[in-house]
């Protein structure tokens, strides 16, 4: 059995938390297919250090770690068939000093150099058998794997995926370089965190470190180029083990190609046995950084793909929208790069033409307040219900909730997971054409794309779906099949 060690920045840190949870969901069908995972996150407000996540889990669990506050958000309703999550599913427990063994003994650094030019293929080769997140291709090398690691004695495969969380600064309640939108955004709204980056730096290689010489990884896996890709890229020089990156986007569009940071994103693929990226447009641009075109392997981020629930949606249908409608849903974070302002704009304009257009906002961030104030301004404060975070489980039967389903992004969107969770649960879906989106949707046949930070563009072509049921349902039938056959976790 391989065992993984994924390095991350974007993990969800306890229940409610409105961090995206695409790496989760990776590491859940890597575990369900037999594989021991560890993702090492750092430590954020709310968290727990260590925590076990059975991997039947769906979404978060519903407890914060201990000595951090009792704060358990409303759940939402329970379907037929979800598992019941309780406090226990995560067991968490302050385990920094000592992390779980896996039945095997601390390894020295040497023993696990590469020793020839055949040990290195080898671990390429096992490296590229990450690639492929589908369960059932997982399962289809498992023998041959176990086999090929017969050495190490692996035990039968665990329920769960390991999470273990390390600090960086103190006190605790200033690591926030991390979460809440994510660093670049982080660095916009708070830039004294730009101060925590060293200390940060620091405290992941040696967390990475540690585990690395102490679980004994097969795989190194990091998650954004920088810090991560950096960070990893070290100890797998140091240990010898195969590293994958994965780029999501933010770290080749949000940061400079020139300079010091173009210079270590570079050294970062050259040191990297493979590279995936989650769109045709990060793959261009990792390209453009000079990464070797055989290392490179577009693989999408696994989306959520809990289908809707009919009574769930007719009640949100009631509650928020009435009889009369239309709908529009948005679901992300509340932040200036998401074109929040722009739907709001495009609302504006809207509401003269459909004078029972409800706006359904579903998400957290930063700029909500702002959001929420320039609404009112517009006038708007009667047309928009402003959910808040909604559960994973829960999504879908919000985005079904609506007539339409909006993403107005300024920033470039690298994949746009929620495109595709949005054409799961077949709901039409209009996009600003940038980044990753065009590979999902396809203007006129799976969707509409309009152009970005352009409310007026915005605004026509919802209203042109607004009057149109007929081809509102034929978008949204093209999508749904589109998705199930390219984007879902079996397709993926």
């Amino acid at each position: 059995m391989l065992r993984v060690l994924i390095v991350t920045s974007v993990f969800p840190r306890f229940a409610g938390d409105a961090t995206p949870p695409f790496v989760w969901n990776a590491a859940r069908e890597l575990a369900a297919a037999g594989w021991e995972v560890t993702v090492l996150a750092p430590h954020g407000v709310g968290a727990a250090f260590h925590d076990r996540i059975p991997v039947e889990q769906v979404g978060v669990p519903r407890s914060r770690g201990p000595g951090e506050g009792a704060c358990k958000p409303e759940p939402g309703p329970a379907k037929a068939g979800t598992p019941t999550v309780s406090a226990s599913h995560w067991s968490p427990a302050f385990t920094w000093s000592r992390p779980p063994e896996h039945g095997f003994s601390n390894p020295c650094l040497r023993s696990r150099a590469r020793t020839s030019s055949e040990d290195r293929s080898d671990d390429v080769s096992k490296t590229m058998s990450v690639l492929r997140w589908s369960p059932g291709f997982l399962r289809s090398r498992r023998n041959r794997q176990e086999s090929a690691e017969a050495h190490s004695a692996p035990q039968a495969h665990p329920s769960f995926v390991e999470v273990i969380r390390f600090p960086y600064f103190w006190p605790l309640r200033l690591q926030q370089l991390c979460y809440e939108g994510g660093m670049l955004v982080n660095f916009r709204t708070r830039p004294w965190t730009k101060c925590l980056l060293p200390f940060f730096l620091t405290a992941q290689t040696a967390a990475l470190l540690w585990l690395t010489l102490r679980l004994r990884p097969q795989i190194l896996h990091s998650h954004s180029l920088l810090p991560q890709g950096l960070t990893t890229a070290l100890v797998a020089a140091l240990t010898g083990l195969p590293h994958i990156t994965t780029s999501h986007g933010n770290d080749v569009f949000g940061l400079r190609p020139d300079g010091l940071m173009g210079r270590l994103k570079r050294w970062v693929l050259a040191q990297a046995d493979a590279v995936t990226v989650n769109s045709s447009a990060t793959e261009e641009a990792v390209r453009a950084l000079g990464c070797e075109p055989a290392k490179v392997h577009r693989v999408p981020a696994v989306p959520n793909a809990v289908p809707p629930d009919p009574a769930r949606v007719a009640e949100i249908r009631a509650r928020h929208v009435g009889a009369d409608g239309p709908a529009i849903v948005f679901v992300g974070r509340m932040i200036e790069e998401k074109g929040v302002g722009d739907l709001l704009h495009a609302l504006a304009r809207l509401r003269t033409d459909f004078p029972a257009l409800r706006a359904l906002l579903a998400g957290d961030g930063q700029d909500r307040n702002a959001f929420a104030a320039r609404a009112d301004c517009l006038g708007l404060a009667p047309h928009i219900h402003w959910a808040g975070w909604v559960p994973p489980e829960d999504v879908s039967s919000w985005m079904e909730a609506g007539d339409v389903f909006v993403i107005p992004s300024r920033a470039f969107e690298a994949q746009g997971l929620v495109a595709v969770e949005a054409m799961l649960a077949g709901v039409p879906v209009v996009a600003s054409c940038l980044g990753g989106l065009p590979d999902m949707i396809e203007d006129g046949v799976t969707g509409r794309l309009t152009p970005p930070n352009d409310p007026a563009a915005l605004a026509a072509t919802l209203a042109d779906l607004l009057r149109d049921t007929a081809e509102r349902d034929r978008l949204a039938s093209n999508a749904r099949e589109r998705a199930q056959t390219t984007f879902s976790p079996a397709a993926v």
